[in-house]
């Protein structure tokens, strides 16, 4: 009777639980991503950068677009600005207005008109503005004036375009953007100029142009620019292209007046280098990076056409981190003053429906910790803000730039607690364990953070401190060695004593001493062995393996997971038996007497000094440091020499030939090897094709 008083109750209760269980729930968590934050790591696999996960540094927060102040809609947004108490600046290029917000991001105000004089002055179509003590400057970009007003919106001042012989004939004045120092020098950037930004004195004088990009060019460029001057008519002179510099798109200055530009879309390639330069107040460019890599490292294809990156913003905050907008694929660089990259986020390439994502981003600004960016199509502004990792890396990281490496180290560690991917951790810890005297683990951390100046200067120490130790042991070793070395000489010269009894197997090994001897016995006594060769050509191919994979880390790029040994097969055995092949081919029709055979073992003899160069390659990169290369450099071009001067001597015994003979086939020689290697790689492209062909007739067939 219980139990069926019991049961309609537990029913009852299920029921409930699955109704509970439907009704949906209003997560109070932060935006979702709508993306991967990612970084590279440098030095990866030799020169190469390799795009790794990072955990994220900044998540995009909020949105501000019309509805957030409660109007219907904005007409085109251009720009946003902060001051220096944390006030933000929206401008509407498209309907005359700025939208002023305070550190909170509370509307306070909005500049819909400035007065001059009583009149009216539009704005409308202004791509830029800065604010600096209270002064708003407009880049009124259409009506080709920069406008200085004050909070409320009165005019102040206005400037056009100088009235200078520095101004070149046919100038077009177009300001997008300006900027202000703290020492009231004016910096105005205009579209499609190509001669850096115009610059004004305190006292409103103009200075000239300052921070133009140059052209990159060369002894060819030279030579192609003086044959034009002299053969060229002036008609045609005049109808040439000229190679003009890149635009520069944004810049910004920092706490002590150095200025940051970047550049935009610049020639499509595989890598985008040299986009962020920094100048002093003077224009003088403080760090060369022509060949620093900004930006994502591989470009982008839509429809088959490549898409080239566009850095059109640049922002710094208050510790000096550098800010740079991606506008083509909406993605935001955070590196640091020493341009390495921290963290790449935001998305593009869409209809920006997500918070965090953008069609047309236009302008990139920091408010304090927060990142701004200002998306022209979607009109509004994205307001990310940094997370807890986020503003844990860059602390560390400013303590390391600054030489606070000891006080960092338990930064990095916690860093490297939420994110193994971070090498900047890596290195910041290695760094700090050097100074606190940790070689041995500075070298470890160095090691996998592929820090190898670090690495070299731990190494050092380590180094200094086993020969320290063991001195005694070492000295013992090498007197021993040597007096075992020499005592064997000696007694094997006196009782006249033959090592090696096999004439074919002496005749290999006298042949690094004696080539002369040992090739024409090779020619004309038949004392070559073909086993040999091979054992030979073997171990030369062995070797190879091991200066590649196990040379010090201080001079060897090895990476185990993009190792293959197929390559070292390729330069071992294929180049040895493709040169002996092509060279007793041109050499039969050039009179030459040489066997094919004779060839491939005087060839395979050369490699004796290059076996044993390779195996002292190994040895002494493990125990060298970078600074003492020069030595290793020298040693290693004398194996080269002179395992190329036996196979000269080898080639003209095999053959009968004179040296100049000797050049005329070798040459003939390589441009042969040119060929076939030609010919092999079109055979391979043919039968891929066939394949590929093959395989798709088999399954048109199959799928009819």
């Amino acid at each position: 009777m219980k139990y069926k008083l019991i049961l309609p109750k537990i029913a009852l209760i299920l029921v409930l639980m699955v109704l509970i269980s439907a009704v949906p729930v209003l997560a109070s968590s932060p935006n979702e991503i709508p993306y991967e934050s990612y970084t590279y790591w440098e030095n990866y696999s030799e020169a190469e950068k390799k795009a790794v996960y990072s955990k994220p540094m900044y998540q995009p927060d909020f949105i501000i677009d019309a509805e957030y102040f409660g109007i219907k809609t904005f007409t085109t947004l251009a720009d946003v600005c902060s001051d220096d108490n944390g006030n933000v600046y929206i401008l509407d290029g498209g309907a005359s207005v700025i939208y002023i917000l305070d550190k909170n991001y509370n509307h306070i105000k909005t500049v819909s008109s400035v007065l001059k004089d009583g009149e009216e002055l539009s704005f409308t179509g202004a791509k830029g503005i800065f604010v600096s003590e209270k002064n708003i400057y407009i880049s009124d970009t259409e009506n080709e004036r920069v406008l200085k007003i004050d909070y409320n919106g009165n005019f102040i001042d206005e400037f056009l375009v100088p009235d200078s012989n520095l101004i070149p004939d046919g100038f077009e004045y177009r300001p997008i953007k300006t900027a202000i120092d703290s020492r009231g020098y004016l910096y105005i950037l205009c579209d499609g100029s190509y001669y850096g930004a115009i610059l004004y004195s305190p006292e409103n004088k103009f200075l000239g142009f300052y921070g133009a990009n140059t052209t990159k060019g060369g002894i060819l460029q030279a030579v192609e620019i003086i044959f034009n001057k002299i053969f060229m008519t002036n008609t045609k002179l005049s109808q040439s292209e000229s190679k003009l510099p890149f635009q520069i798109t944004d810049l910004y200055m920092d706490s002590e007046n150095f200025v940051y530009t970047c550049t935009g879309r610049t020639e499509v390639q595989q890598t985008q280098s040299g986009q962020i330069r920094r100048f002093s107040p003077g224009g003088i460019m403080t760090k060369d990076t022509s060949a620093t890599n900004f930006a994502d490292i591989s470009l982008g294809t839509i429809k088959g056409e490549t898409l080239s990156q566009d850095l059109l913003g640049i922002a710094l905050d208050d510790n000096n981190y550098i800010y740079a907008l991606d506008s083509a694929y909406g993605r935001i660089f955070l590196y640091d003053k020493d341009y390495k990259l921290l963290s790449a986020f935001g998305a593009g390439l869409g209809r920006g429906e997500q918070v965090g994502t953008f069609v047309l981003p236009c302008a990139i600004e920091t408010n304090g910790d927060d990142v701004l960016v200002c998306d022209s199509a979607n009109n509004n502004v994205t307001v990310f803000k940094i997370t807890d990792y986020g503003r844990l890396v860059k602390t560390a990281r400013k303590m390391t730039i600054d030489g606070d490496y000891e006080e960092s180290k338990a930064l990095w560690q916690e860093v490297l607690a939420l994110d193994k991917n971070s090498q900047l951790a890596y290195n910041g810890l290695a760094k700090a364990l050097y100074v606190e005297g940790e070689y041995k683990q500075a070298m470890k951390y160095a090691k996998l953070g592929i820090d190898k100046e670090t690495y070299g200067q731990a190494f050092k120490w380590v180094r200094r401190d086993y020969i320290k130790e063991n001195f005694i042991w070492i000295f013992l070793a090498a007197v021993v060695a040597l007096g075992v070395l020499c005592t064997t000489l000696v007694y094997l010269t006196k009782h006249k004593v033959t090592l090696l009894s096999n004439p074919k197997v002496n005749v290999m090994f006298s042949s690094v001493a004696h080539p002369f001897d040992s090739f024409t016995k090779v020619k004309y006594n038949n004392l070559g062995s073909l086993p040999l060769s091979f054992i030979l050509l073997t171990l030369f191919y062995i070797t190879a393996i091991l200066k590649t994979t196990k040379g010090g880390y201080l001079y060897s790029g090895y990476n185990p997971t993009e190792f293959n040994s197929l390559y070292i097969i390729i330069r071992t055995f294929g180049l040895v038996i493709l040169w002996a092949v092509s060279n007793w081919a041109v050499c039969a029709l050039r009179g030459g007497i040489g066997k094919l055979k004779e060839i491939f073992i005087v060839t395979c003899y050369s490699l004796i000094p290059i076996i044993f160069g390779n195996i002292i390659y190994v040895i002494l990169t493990n125990i060298m440091l970078p600074t003492e290369a020069g030595f290793l450099s020298v040693l290693m071009n004398a194996f080269t020499i002179y395992a190329a001067f036996m196979l000269i001597i080898g080639i003209m015994k095999v053959h009968d030939y004179e040296f100049g003979k000797f050049i005329t086939t070798t040459i003939m020689t390589i441009v042969g090897m040119a060929i076939v290697l030609s010919l092999i790689v079109l055979i391979i492209i043919l039968v891929q094709q066939l394949v590929a062909f093959a395989i798709t007739i088999i399954m048109e067939i199959a799928y009819r």
